[in-house]
């Protein structure tokens, strides 16, 4: 049986800066680049063989507060410091700075709409934890 884990809403501890707060619709896909930071407490310890944590991005609708995950075919993510073989899955290691970028079908959204990018903290071993701690980035349209 898997347990509950408690949702965290911690946007200082997991930063993440969008240089626009709309995106243009004018392609089939529109990307944007956001840059994310996070705190110290995520980053992984000098005796620690893996990381402890792992980065998993989705889109929230902000109205319907309906979730859009990587694995949906109208977004896609990518992190710049990723695991090799998920690049949707940022990797935090000894480094507290990541780039995500993100892709939007255009039918994903409406013009108009609004909605943000969120990062959840995946611990590497969930079985220690029962806190899931999420950032969010800025209302986007």
């Amino acid at each position: 049986m898997q347990k509950s884990m408690n949702r965290i809403e911690n946007s200082s501890m997991i930063q993440i800066i969008s240089p626009m707060g709309s995106i243009w619709r004018g392609k089939l896909w529109s990307n944007t680049l956001l840059k994310v930071k996070v705190d110290q407490y995520f980053l992984r310890k000098v005796e620690n063989r893996y990381p402890s944590f792992f980065l998993r991005p989705y889109i929230e609708d902000y109205t319907s507060k309906l979730r859009y995950d990587f694995d949906s075919d109208k977004v896609h993510f990518q992190f710049e410091n990723c695991l090799s073989s998920e690049r949707a899955l940022g990797l935090v290691d000894k480094d507290a700075y990541n780039t995500l970028q993100v892709g939007i079908h255009q039918d994903l959204f409406q013009s108009g709409d609004k909605f943000r990018v969120v990062i959840e903290s995946v611990p590497y071993d969930a079985s220690n934890t029962s806190e899931v701690i999420y950032g969010c980035s800025q209302i986007i349209s």
